[in-house]
């Protein structure tokens, strides 16, 4: 029987979370954005020796990987989702043995501008009115609090995976800069990330190992493809012991001389919430 501390392990190098119960493990393509994601994080997240705790939110957690992460940085970490099977999977994963994510299945009039850091990863790309609901979850910021994001990139790279998770668009750059302005934020960072190393492994990936199981999910809605997407990652799983991790974290890192440019997979952001006008 699984003891509760070994239901998940947690290896940098290796992609960080693991656990067999719920396949949790890193895709391919996931290697990338997670460094992209942590290196915002690291630059603008507090060391964890700080006086105070601050509250990181991460609105559709999936697996909650991410708000571990905000979690090992000495956040008062929350996740929250649509899906109760993900919130339900969250808690059972990191909160078995120890309190460490708290669980949030609404978000309320209680918590504005409650959080200093909110986290959206894979999620805005699935909305179709991307700019309220950005507008909306933006409220629970505090004013001078970071947004922590990350959205496909390029229309051109649209493909099946895109249509399997329930994506209603890819963005550009400036069409991310300009929603922000839209929703009273300040880019304060953005990275282009996957380049060069995407470009060339996940069209393969997604032709070799994704298009199988992508045409067997055809009969769901989009909003069901949407909640299935945040925590299915069991294909991840059945080939990640052929997959040389450590040669991908080598190459996450790699990717960062190519952050300015604009021809990676995806892009990822820090952005603050600009304080109100008098």
């Amino acid at each position: 029987m699984t003891k509760p501390e070994e239901l998940f392990t947690y290896n940098d190098a290796l992609g960080g979370v693991r656990c067999a119960k719920y396949h949790i493990v890193p895709g391919v393509g996931q290697t990338f954005r997670r460094r992209a994601i942590l290196d915002l994080m690291d630059t603008y997240i507090p060391s964890p020796d700080a006086e105070s705790r601050p509250r990181y939110l991460e609105i559709g957690c999936g697996t909650g990987v991410f708000a571990y992460e905000a979690y090992r940085r000495g956040c008062q970490a929350t996740a929250h989702d649509l899906n109760q099977d993900a919130l339900a999977l969250v808690d059972d994963v990191f909160n078995t043995d120890k309190k460490r994510i708290e669980i949030k299945a609404k978000i309320d009039k209680n918590d504005s501008e409650f959080f200093d850091y909110i986290g959206l990863y894979e999620v805005l790309e699935h909305i179709e009115d991307d700019a309220a609901a950005l507008r909306g979850w933006t409220n629970v910021l505090k004013p001078g609090g970071v947004l922590f994001l990350s959205v496909p990139a390029h229309e051109k790279y649209w493909n099946h995976v895109d249509d399997y998770a329930g994506h209603v668009r890819r963005y550009e750059k400036a069409q991310l800069i300009e929603l922000c302005a839209d929703c009273g934020l300040e880019p304060l960072n953005i990275y282009c990330f996957g380049y060069p190393f995407t470009n060339i492994l996940q069209p393969l990936v997604n032709l070799l190992l994704h298009r199988r199981k992508f045409s067997a999910k055809k009969s769901l809605t989009k909003h069901e493809r949407t909640l299935e997407s945040g925590i299915d990652r069991k294909l991840d799983w059945r080939f990640s012991h052929f997959t040389p991790y450590s040669v991908l974290g080598f190459m996450s890192r790699l990717q960062r001389v190519f952050y300015s440019g604009d021809r990676g997979y995806g892009y990822c952001l820090a952005a603050r919430k600009m304080p109100k006008s008098l």
